[in-house]
């Protein structure tokens, strides 16, 4: 599997198909959808589009948001559905750290002077 680093016009569909859930507040709904745009999209290397996901939805809010609806007696989400999704938002914030982390070591061999001082 390859991982791809750019977000196409469907990725951009997906993504807006489940935020009119999450806006709808149909929480159960969203959940069960996130898990699984979460899972298409790792599955297929788009680790960019669920990142851009990410990015655009707190999911620490969502998550309250659905606890609450819970609580007033809608259907509930078990604890491993919960889980996992966290463990996605975990997933995309290290590569966001390695994505970091590479470009401040792209950047730090572009500007060494290294190379130089080896042809002398």
């Amino acid at each position: 599997m390859s991982v791809c680093f750019e977000t196409t016009k469907i990725d951009l569909h997906l993504i807006n198909s489940v935020e009119w859930l999450l806006e709808g507040k149909l929480y159960v709904d969203a959940m069960n959808s996130i898990l699984a745009l979460a899972r298409r999209f790792l599955l297929n290397g788009k680790v960019k589009s669920l990142e851009l996901f990410f990015k655009r939805n707190d999911l620490t809010t969502v998550i309250n948001q659905i606890e609450i609806a819970i609580a007033v007696g809608k259907q509930p989400i078990n604890s491993s559905t919960r889980r996992e999704l966290s463990q996605y938002e975990n997933l995309i914030q290290g590569f966001v750290e390695y994505e970091n982390w590479q470009k401040s070591v792209n950047q730090l061999n572009s500007e060494s002077n290294i190379p130089s001082l080896i042809e002398k």
